[in-house]
Formats: structure tokens, C-alpha cells, sequence
């Protein structure tokens, strides 16, 4: 019985001030929505760095991508601080603080992956990728291990590889061809000549082979703490979405609360 008069009770105050509670949620509504426009947009751009090379061994060792995920996970606080940013500010010549490019920076690890997202979100779509590909960068270049895996250096690397495969091939050849002659010599001093030819031969081929054998080492070499960029920043052509909505719901909530604990 109470609790239906208290009901109608409210009803009736409702009916009564149902225009202050109109006024106190379309006003909050109005001047959020003012301020929240009057924004301007927001551009995202995303740089994205591989920690550590074990994916890229063909037999892969679980300890070292392990390890490579927990690097990747303080390399994500790293990149926030001091010394990374003042350094990426000094290099753009940006005009603000390491506090205030710190706070447009977010990053994402990928665990499975090994990869490390950076996120930069600025009103300029190209300044956001150039601050991103920067700040991915300087990480790259404070990782103690990332010179032994510069990218040219790899290069060289496969090219070695690949001219000493074909040298290997190319003497096999010629030994098989004067072993294969040994049958149809008959001076003793033709077939010690040759034969001293394919020893000789076979030395240059087991060199041949020991280089390339460290070459192949070296270009496999599995680093947990080595840098590489995997994913270069580019300039955003969509702004980041805007949040006004939610801003506008929640003043007009607040409003009309403010209106019911009124009357």
C-alpha cells in the first residue's frame, strides 16, 4: 500500500516537472556535443617490429621465442620513456614535451608472434607515421644485438651463400670429370697428374664447403634480443573513431539524474 502511494507519488512529480527533466538532460547534451566537435580528428599510424629472430630459424628453439615475447613486453614500456622519446623529439625537431609525445604513444604485443606494435595517434596523419617510424627506429637501434642483423649485412650474407653453392657444384664437376678420365689413361705419369689434380680439387671443395657451412651459421644465427622491423608505419587515411556520442550519453545522464535528485 505504501509502496503504490509512493509510486503515484513519483508519478505525479514527473508529471509535474517533467520539463525540468527534459532541460536538465537536452542542456549537458548540447554543450558536450559543442565542446566534443569542436575536436579536431585523430589519426593513428602503426609501426611494427619483430622481437627476436627465432621464427625465422627453421628449426626454431621454444626457450628463445619465450624469451623473445617477455623482451618484447619491456621493450613496449621502453619505448615510452626518457631517453627513447627526447631522442625521437630531437631528431623531428618536434615542438613538445617528452611527457606530451609519451602520451601519444600506445603500444601491442603480439606474443605468439614476437611482434611489438607502436602505436602513435596525432592530428597529422603523416606526422603520426614519421613519429612511429622513428620511435621504431631508436628502439632498433638500442637493441645491443640488432647490428650483427642488419638487414644489408643479411643480404650479403645469402649472396655468399649462393655463389658458394655454385662454386661447390662447379669443382664436384670437374672431379667427377677426371675421376671419370682416370679409366682411359695409361701413362703412369698422366694418371698422377691427375690424380694429383682431384686432391688438389677436393681441398678447394672442403673449403669451399667449411665457409659456407659458417656463412649458413651466421645466417641463421637465433637472437632473442635483436630488433627488426617488420611492419613500417604509413599515414592513416581515416581519422581514428570519435568518442562524441558517448560523451554526449554520458552528460545527458548525468543531467538528467542531477534534474531527478532535484525535485
Amino acid at each position: 500500500m505504501n509502496m503504490d502511494r509512493n509510486v503515484r507519488q513519483y508519478l505525479r512529480l514527473i508529471r509535474r516537472w517533467w520539463w525540468l527533466l527534459v532541460v536538465g538532460a537536452v542542456i549537458p547534451m548540447v554543450v558536450s556535443y559543442y565542446f566534443a566537435s569542436q575536436q579536431p580528428d585523430l589519426y593513428q599510424a602503426k609501426a611494427t617490429i619483430m622481437v627476436g629472430t627465432g621464427l625465422q630459424n627453421p628449426d626454431p628453439d621454444p626457450r628463445q621465442i619465450s624469451l623473445g615475447n617477455a623482451l618484447a613486453t619491456a621493450y613496449a614500456e621502453l619505448v615510452k620513456q626518457g631517453p627513447v622519446v627526447e631522442a625521437v623529439i630531437e631528431r623531428l625537431g618536434l615542438r613538445r614535451t617528452p611527457g606530451q609525445l609519451a602520451a601519444q604513444i600506445g603500444t601491442r604485443t603480439y606474443s605468439g608472434a614476437q611482434l611489438l606494435e607502436i602505436q602513435v595517434t596525432d592530428t597529422n596523419p603523416e606526422a603520426a607515421a614519421l613519429i612511429a617510424n622513428a620511435l621504431a627506429d631508436e628502439l632498433i637501434r638500442r637493441s645491443p644485438a640488432s647490428g650483427g642483423n642488419d638487414p644489408a649485412q643479411q643480404e650479403f650474407i645469402r649472396n655468399q651463400l649462393e655463389e658458394l653453392q655454385a662454386k661447390i657444384g662447379s669443382v664436384g664437376e670437374q672431379i667427377n670429370e677426371l675421376t671419370a678420365s682416370l679409366s682411359e689413361l695409361t701413362s703412369a705419369a698422366e694418371i698422377q697428374e691427375t690424380r694429383g689434380q682431384i686432391a688438389a680439387l677436393e681441398e678447394v671443395r672442403a673449403t669451399y664447403q667449411t665457409t659456407y657451412a659458417n656463412l649458413l651459421d651466421s645466417y641463421r644465427a637465433e637472437s632473442p634480443n635483436v630488433l627488426l622491423l617488420f611492419d613500417p608505419a604509413v599515414a592513416p587515411h581515416r581519422p581514428i573513431s570519435s568518442k562524441t556520442k558517448l560523451i554526449v550519453a554520458v552528460a545527458g545522464a548525468a543531467g538528467l539524474g542531477l534534474a531527478l535528485g532535484a525535485i
